[in-house]
């Protein structure tokens, strides 16, 4: 099991039974799709991310990245909500949240409700993108789901 720090918290991602990672990949076919579409922009960002003091950093514009997004932003966009609300609902289910005081780990939901309702939607995405990281990176294509 992975463990992350987001914001004030350390979260721990468990494993998803396989039959329901099946499903979860099943769902999340298209956006792998649409990901892949945003190789070129991520070829052009990875220099951005290496540029030292002095240098001139290269030129991305921000059409460019959000041309190079669509097709993964129109994938979610498109997904049904019902899909969209497996998806979340059964990533969730599977991370804990680590107790003040490191007194143990706490289920993030408790049949079907989150215990911690002051988690943001950037942290709840970003709880979703790492359990299906951890539970599905062998499904998908080699480097496919790297963040």
């Amino acid at each position: 099991m992975t463990e992350i720090q987001i914001a004030e918290r350390t979260y721990r991602i468990g494993r998803m039974n396989p039959r329901t990672a099946l499903h979860v990949a099943r769902r999340i076919a298209p956006v792998v799709l649409g990901l892949a579409e945003l190789a070129p922009l991520m070829e052009r960002m990875t220099p951005l991310l290496r540029v030292t003091e002095g240098e001139t950093p290269p030129s991305v514009s921000i059409a460019e990245m959000v041309e190079m997004a669509r097709p993964m932003s129109l994938a979610v966009a498109e997904m049904p909500e019902a899909d969209f609300d497996y998806l979340v609902d059964h990533c969730l289910a599977v991370v804990h949240v680590r107790r003040g005081g490191d007194t143990g780990w706490a289920p993030l939901m408790v049949n079907g409700s989150l215990m911690f309702e002051d988690l943001t939607p950037i942290e709840m995405g970003r709880l979703v993108w790492e359990v299906i990281q951890e539970n599905l990176r062998n499904f998908f294509p080699a480097g496919a789901l790297t963040s």
